[in-house]
């Protein structure tokens, strides 16, 4: 009996250790097609602890250049900091010119030629929400290449990463499309 509860109270310790480690902070930009607008939300957090501080207070606007790893959100005319040693993906699409969002909200946070933007004074873990529009544009002439892009730097309990998920055809949708046409055919056939 004692042994039993000896190892019950291991386990336990074991599962409080496991639950209490530090969440990894992370940023996630979502880039959508919305009726006639790209509309991109970011929400999360992010842990700076292994980054470099490269620019303080730079004025920033929401933006996008997909080939020069550019995706910035938030209000209009915000102060930033940039912070380089991320690694990742040179692009997430082919369009090199910087395209500015029409309309933005929320923390001034992103990537910019492959710096991390983040708030000026921006204290790790804190809560990051942004919105970013762009009015009468298409994810394919803002020259974004759909797919998930992952940025990364850190390790151990300084690890962090920001993800771009720019938005991609469900697979069920095509196969609904293709079935629809598969039906459509045969109820044809049939009333011929």
């Amino acid at each position: 009996m004692k042994t039993t509860i000896t190892k019950l109270a291991v386990a336990a310790v074991g599962v409080f250790a496991i639950s209490s480690t530090p969440a990894r902070a992370i940023l996630i930009i979502d880039l959508n097609q919305s009726g006639p607008d790209v509309v991109a939300t970011g929400s999360g957090t992010i842990n700076k602890a292994a980054l470099t501080l490269t620019g303080s207070s730079i004025t920033f606007s929401g933006s996008v250049a997909p080939a020069n790893r550019d995706l910035v959100l938030g209000a209009t005319g915000a102060k930033a900091d940039t912070f380089s040693g991320l690694i990742g993906p040179s692009n997430f699409g082919l369009g090199s010119l910087q395209v500015f969002a029409n309309s933005g909200g929320g923390d001034i946070a992103g990537i910019f030629f492959g710096s991390l933007v983040l708030p000026t004074g921006y204290v790790s873990g804190s809560q990051l929400s942004d919105i970013s529009v762009w009015s009468n544009e298409t994810l394919s002439n803002l020259g974004i290449t759909p797919g998930t892009y992952t940025w990364h730097w850190g390790s151990g309990a300084n690890a962090d990463s920001l993800t771009v998920l720019a938005a991609v055809p469900e697979p069920c949708t095509a196969f609904f499309g293709i079935a629809l046409c598969g039906l459509t055919v045969m109820r044809r056939r049939r009333n011929a």
